[in-house]
């Protein structure tokens, strides 16, 4: 296995807070989480690398939505 030429990412602090601040991705975080956000590297760039998802997502093609639907009805309609 090659090693990667990009440096490896800050490890956190306190693993039981950055479990904590991994569950609360997309909402505002709960006090102590938010105090562990100010000093943990590691736990403020996972944060920010998820709010920067959505600036990225394509909406479906509408021959993939229909292909969608139709994959469902089938199902629906199979006894």
């Amino acid at each position: 296995m090659s090693s990667s030429p990009y440096p490896a990412p800050p490890a956190c602090i306190d693993p039981r807070l950055g479990a904590q601040a991994t569950q609360s991705l997309g909402l505002p975080p709960p006090a102590t989480v938010a105090a562990h956000l100010a000093i943990c590297a590691s736990c403020r760039l996972q944060r920010a690398a998820f709010a920067g998802l959505d600036a990225h997502a394509v909406p479906p093609s509408p021959a993939l939505r229909a292909h969608l639907r139709r994959l469902a009805l089938r199902r629906l309609a199979a006894p």
